[in-house]
């Protein structure tokens, strides 16, 4: 064992993609929380109210949403590789942009929608439209 070394590498990452990383990051582990929570802590409450199938929407829907929060931040990583290699850069950095526009409107989006759901769930908020 005292021959073992350890090498560190350092992985750059595109500013731009680190925050999509860490939206998906945020919405995954706010998931699973809110996954765990409902069958657990919540389990009771939420069958006594006959909301369950709420909690596991938004739980789904946040999820699914998680995962392809990633994929778009594999394409930034595309995109700013493509940059960096070729001539369209111009291009590439757009793309980059409107992936970054498309990530804050679907986060937004995943938090009113299944913030939403989760309210409805607890019996919180107005009560009619």
């Amino acid at each position: 064992l005292s021959s073992y070394t350890s090498t560190w590498y350092h992985i750059s990452i595109n500013p731009m993609t680190k925050i999509l990383l860490q939206y998906a990051s945020f919405l995954g582990a706010t998931g699973i929380a809110a996954g765990a929570f409902g069958a657990h802590a919540l389990k009771d409450t939420l069958e006594r109210k006959n909301s369950l199938g709420y909690w596991q929407t938004a739980v789904l829907y946040q999820l699914v949403h998680a995962t392809a929060m990633l994929g778009l931040a594999s394409t930034t990583t595309t995109a700013a590789a493509a940059a960096s290699t070729t001539t369209t850069t111009a291009a590439a950095a757009k793309t980059v942009s409107r992936a970054i526009m498309v990530g804050n409107l679907w986060t937004a989006g995943v938090v009113m929608f299944s913030g939403s759901l989760y309210g409805l769930a607890l019996d919180i908020g107005p009560k009619a439209v």
